[in-house]
C-alpha cells in the first residue's frame, strides 16, 4: 500500500466538499488544516472533519479502506431577513453530495503525485447507520447560531 494513500484521501475528500461550499457561498474549514481564528468563525460556514483511512489488508494485492465524514455546518442568525430554512438547504445539498461516490486522487506535489484516480469512496454497505443529517437547532439561548451535521461512513476496496 503507498504511505501517501491517507494524504491523497484527506485532500480529495476535501477538494470535493469545498466545491460545494464555495457553490453555497459559505466558507469552508478543514479541521487541523485550516486556521481558525475568531473573524473567520463568526461567518456562516462548514467545517470538514475526516476519520481515517481504516485499513484491512484482505489479500495479498487488496486492501479494504474505510472512512468517516462529518461536515458541520454553522448559520449565524439574523431574525426576520434570513430564509429560516437555508440551514436545512445547505444540510441537504452536503446529504445528496454524500450519497455520491467521492473520487480520491493523488493530489500532492511528490513524485507520486499525478492528481490520477485511485479510486472513489462508496456509502458502507454492510454499515448499520445511513447517511444522516442531525440538526442541532440553536446551540443556546444567547448564541446566535444554529447548527446541523451531515454525517457518512465509505469504503474503497483497492486493488494494487
Amino acid at each position: 500500500m503507498d504511505k501517501n494513500l491517507a494524504r491523497w484521501t484527506f485532500a480529495s475528500i476535501a477538494q470535493y466538499f469545498s466545491t460545494y461550499a464555495s457553490t453555497l457561498g459559505l466558507e469552508f474549514f478543514v479541521e487541523g488544516i485550516n486556521e481558525r481564528d475568531v473573524d473567520n468563525m463568526q461567518k456562516e460556514h462548514v467545517e470538514l472533519r475526516v476519520d481515517g483511512p481504516y485499513v484491512k489488508h484482505v489479500s495479498s494485492n487488496c486492501y479494504l479502506l474505510h472512512v468517516g465524514i462529518n461536515l458541520i455546518l454553522t448559520d449565524y442568525m439574523q431574525m426576520s431577513s434570513e430564509n429560516a430554512y437555508s440551514l436545512m438547504d445547505w444540510g441537504g445539498t452536503f446529504l445528496n453530495a454524500m450519497l455520491s461516490p467521492i473520487p480520491i486522487y493523488r493530489y500532492g506535489s511528490g513524485v507520486g503525485d499525478d492528481s490520477t484516480l485511485v479510486g472513489c469512496l462508496t456509502q458502507r454497505t454492510k454499515f448499520a447507520e445511513p447517511t444522516r443529517l442531525l440538526h442541532f437547532g440553536q446551540r443556546g439561548k444567547t448564541e446566535r447560531f444554529r447548527q446541523s451535521m451531515v454525517d457518512g461512513r465509505y469504503e474503497l476496496l483497492l486493488i494494487l
